[in-house]
């Protein structure tokens, strides 16, 4: 049986301090308040020069989210894109499935800072030449994600549409499909 364990904000916090020292030891990153508008009480920012590292806890303690971004002139936030992306383009078997005993955001850390150093080193000193290969991954794997639902999508009213003839439901049949005819 695998064991979640949500950890409080301040435990959240040292975590993400403790796994992801190395930014500030190795790349002289330093924490600051977060410029998002959605203030995640569960997250950590980190930047440096034109660089940062926002940390955050997601799906209420049971996932943690890790993205990476550019920082204009004035510290505004010019890009912000996943470290799944980087690692997906760049060393996707190190994204194969793990199931530990134990999981949860701290656990998940551990592999995220292992990751962030491993696959984005370049961004993290500041040098964003690749990042349009990222961004065009990222889009080719959204782009692939909408296709694979809508066609999930179109099977589902099918079979809902099949059922509603055979049942002789005529306008339920036709109500199936007015969802699809903006599509």
């Amino acid at each position: 049986m695998t064991e979640y364990y949500v950890p409080s904000e301040e435990e959240f916090k040292d975590a993400a301090r403790r796994e992801f020292g190395f930014l500030k030891s190795e790349f002289a990153f330093k924490e600051s308040q977060s410029p998002f508008k959605d203030k995640n009480p569960y997250s950590i920012f980190l930047h440096h020069k034109n660089a940062f590292v926002y940390i955050e806890g997601l799906s209420y303690g049971y996932s943690l989210g890790v993205q990476i971004g550019k920082l204009g002139i004035l510290g505004n936030v010019k890009e912000r894109f996943s470290l799944d992306y980087v690692v997906g383009l760049r060393r996707a078997d190190l994204l194969e499935p793990k199931f530990p005993a134990k999981r949860g955001q701290i656990e998940q850390m551990k592999s995220a800072a292992f990751l962030l150093k491993e696959c984005a080193n370049d961004f993290l000193k500041g040098d964003f030449s690749t990042l349009p290969d990222v961004i065009r991954y990222q889009k080719e794997v959204q782009d692939k994600s909408r296709r694979e639902y809508k066609a999930a999508e179109k099977k589902r009213v099918g079979i809902q549409a099949l059922e509603a003839f055979h049942a002789k439901e005529y306008k339920k049949l036709l109500n199936c499909f007015l969802p699809l005819r903006n599509n």
